[in-house]
């Protein structure tokens, strides 16, 4: 497990509370019951000109029968005589005991803030957790849902593995539910036989399938009896059958590799639904025989109204299987093949009554991880201006459709300012801008909230988005490049001025808070915490270089404002890498 210096000085503290509280204590004739890990929970940051750490002493109340000004001025009294190095002073408003940073002294944790592995290994245990994201059905391409679902995998698998938990990143490919036997059923009522034919990318050309089917299902209700048919055929093993849906599958997953590719996510184990659904039979009969299972003119149903769930099918009445049948099978092989700590599924928060379904047979089951080590990571919905996306009415925007939307809004501002966005290099950095502009869209919005998408907003380069971070992060190497800086010498030397201007203290505290954001972001399960901060951050850093000169300050003045410029450009490259946004060096 590795600390930070803003963590070790914040422990330091704590213990130094601890012992004063204490003797406060003895002095009012009784006892208190506290210790430091109660104390880094109390210490608060708070509002400005108010300090850089604070104590609120109403806690300590009961314990000490005095009133928290009371303790708040004789904790302070005690804490003035063995404050630490980095701390100046130390105040009492009314009940809070505040503590003002040195900020001089602080810059010796200059070269920590530097250094690539800055904030990272925080973890007490190695977990092994897997998070299984993304997960298509191959009856349409990727669209908008798919985009927010993979910005919140990707992220969270990062956080986490830079936490210090051994990551595994997984998807499960729906690949045999009824919507890809409608596709199937659609290619016979198609003119075009073939994504070439078509003229279409191969998951688009499967999408517009599905879509076809769904329209002649409105005037042909047989339709849908077809491709029941087609289903049970397949789990049959019919020859025709398995080789069209092996076609089409091929076709989907095909064109998804390709949107994949673009957007930056990776997986380092794809499930498929069609190799794990028969595994499920032996744990439906053994469900049967302990009576977690029952018989009834639905299927084989889990029996959960005790617990408060409405009963779940897990296996229709002609045999065939639905996706819980795939996921009892699934989650259990995940945990005994991987030997997982814990298990994280992102799912859309429609899905939150079917997780606590699945988890709750697979308890009954008799698998004791099902209770705390699985997880259902819900997040909101992707709305469009007409309201939710349907992918069987084509009211679907698909993530090719909208990266490329984007990427020529990005073109349209880099050629405001004079950008070259021709040739490999020019679109390239318009591609890289678009994804970081999708992708920080959704991941600083909590979860669980849904989302309105609007393109414009995402792209703005000096609002709240993600090219106002590559703006930052690019200006903060233009200066160490255009300075001609060797960031190596700059930071071991020593800057003569003990004055410290708010705007870098301002920054500096900001830079000091990067390991408890990524802590905070991990343990939470939140990426829009590490999100927000990067824009805090990013906001903080534009602020001190436009009030401040940094390569024309005075030599003392410009290797401490070098430092901080280094350190900024190295931990927002981190938020970068972190939120799998891309990174740029010129903008």
């Amino acid at each position: 497990m590795q600390t930070y210096f803003l963590q070790t000085l914040k422990q330091k503290i704590a213990e130094q509370i601890v012992a004063a509280l204490r003797q406060v204590a003895i002095e009012r004739g009784t006892d208190i019951n506290i210790n430091v890990k109660d104390i880094l929970n109390l210490i608060e940051k708070p509002k400005a000109d108010y300090g850089d750490l604070a104590l609120p002493c109403f806690h300590f109340v009961r314990q000490l029968k005095a009133s928290p000004d009371f303790i708040a001025e004789k904790l302070k009294k005690r804490l003035e005589q063995v404050k630490p190095k980095y701390i100046a002073k130390i105040e009492q408003e009314k009940a809070y005991v505040n503590f003002f940073f040195d900020y001089t002294a602080l810059l010796d944790a200059i070269e920590e803030i530097s250094s690539k592995g800055y904030g990272s290994k925080q973890a007490t245990k190695q977990l092994r957790v897997m998070i299984e994201y993304s997960s298509p059905n191959t009856n349409k391409p990727l669209h908008l849902g798919h985009l927010r679902n993979d910005c919140i995998g990707m992220a969270l698998a990062n956080l986490l593995e830079f936490y210090g938990y051994k990551v595994i990143k997984a998807m499960l490919l729906n690949d045999k539910g009824l919507p890809i036997f409608k596709v199937i059923a659609a290619l016979e009522l198609s003119k075009y036989k073939t994504p070439r034919q078509a003229n279409m990318k191969p998951d688009h050309f499967v999408g517009w399938l599905y879509v076809l089917f769904e329209q002649q299902a409105k005037q042909n209700e047989q339709l849908i009896e077809k491709a029941r048919k087609l289903m049970q055929k397949f789990e049959s093993g019919d020859k025709h059958v398995v080789a069209l849906w092996r076609k089409v599958n091929a076709w989907a997953w095909q064109g998804m590799k390709q949107t994949y590719n673009i957007i930056g996510s990776k997986f380092d184990v794809i499930f498929k639904e069609s190799k794990f659904y028969k595994k499920a039979n032996k744990y439906i009969e053994a469900g049967l025989k302990l009576g977690v299972f029952k018989q009834t003119e639905k299927g084989v149903e889990a029996s959960l109204s005790n617990y408060g769930l409405p009963d779940k099918v897990v296996l229709r009445k002609d045999n065939t299987s639905v996706y819980i049948t795939t996921d009892i099978a699934l989650s259990i092989y995940k945990f005994e093949k991987f030997k997982l700590d814990k298990s994280i599924w992102v799912v859309a928060n429609e899905q939150q009554l079917y997780f606590k379904q699945l988890f709750k047979i697979l308890e009954l089951l008799g698998y004791d991880w099902a209770k705390q080590d699985c997880i259902h990571l819900a997040y909101g919905l992707v709305l469009l201006h007409e309201g939710k996306m349907k992918s069987r009415e084509g009211n679907v925007i698909d993530a090719d459709q909208l990266i490329e939307e984007v990427k020529e809004l990005a073109k349209q501002e880099l050629a405001k300012r004079n950008v070259n966005v021709n040739g490999v290099v020019g679109k390239q950095r318009a591609l890289s801008i678009a994804l970081a502009a999708i992708k920080y869209y959704f991941l600083k919005v909590d979860c669980m909230k849904d989302v309105l998408f609007d393109k414009k907003a995402a792209i703005d380069f000096e609002g709240f988005t993600g090219p106002y971070l590559l703006y930052s992060y690019v200006r903060a190497k233009s200066i160490i490049k255009k300075g001609k800086i060797n960031t190596k010498q700059i930071l071991k030397q020593r800057s003569t001025t003990n004055q410290m201007e708010k705007q870098e203290k301002e920054l500096l505290r900001l830079l000091l808070e990067f390991p408890d954001v990524v802590k905070d972001a991990a343990t939470k399960l939140k990426p829009d915490i590490l999100a927000i901060y990067a824009y805090k951050l990013a906001q903080c850093f534009n602020t001190f270089y436009a009030e401040l000169p940094v390569l024309h300050a005075d030599k003392s003045e410009r290797i401490k404002r070098l430092k901080l410029v280094i350190a900024f450009t190295n931990v927002m490259r981190l938020c970068l890498k972190l939120l799998n946004l891309p990174i740029i060096d010129e903008m």
